[in-house]
């Protein structure tokens, strides 16, 4: 995977706790359509938890899924 694969990968195992995507984008320096593209591609394989927000029902909370963290861990050699 690229760069911006581990970027979103490490941002949101460093968070701890689910994030908002316009959050993310914040974090990562990138445009809101980039990363609505990454998460979608990203939680399709499994590596990104995407969540409706309960108190938003338009918003996601996303969360690093267990597979994605070990290929975070993977990627980081």
């Amino acid at each position: 995977p690229d760069l911006s694969v581990y970027s979103v990968l490490w941002a949101l195992d460093r968070a701890g706790e689910p994030v908002r995507p316009r959050d993310l984008g914040l974090l990562l320096f990138l445009p809101r359509y980039r990363v609505s593209r990454l998460v979608d591609a990203l939680a399709e394989q499994g590596l990104v938890d995407k969540r409706r927000c309960p108190s938003d029902l338009r918003g996601h909370h996303l969360s690093l899924s267990d597979a994605g963290r070990d290929l975070r861990r993977r990627m980081w050699a």
